[in-house]
């Protein structure tokens, strides 16, 4: 996948399957609902001062990782 893909993480950001959406992506339920728990226990961990902030980015970069090999482009459904 050549293209850039931009996901905003923490307590604030919109929901992921949102912001794939939006950047005209799909992921399938099972994955959606599998990415969002592990964003929010990332960001949980992080709010608690349970892992340092250099593994909550290295756990977010992995995470990024998933998300680019679980997204399908909409055009992939044509």
């Amino acid at each position: 996948m050549s293209d850039q893909i931009a996901i905003s993480f923490g307590g604030m950001a919109d929901p992921i399957a949102v912001q794939i959406g939006r950047l005209g992506y799909t992921l399938n339920e099972a994955d959606a609902t599998r990415i969002q728990k592990l964003s929010d226990a990332i960001t949980l961990l992080l709010i608690h001062g349970m892992i340092p902030d250099r593994e909550g980015h290295a756990a977010r970069k992995r995470l990024m990782n998933y998300i680019t090999k679980c997204i399908s482009s909409r055009n992939d459904k044509v």
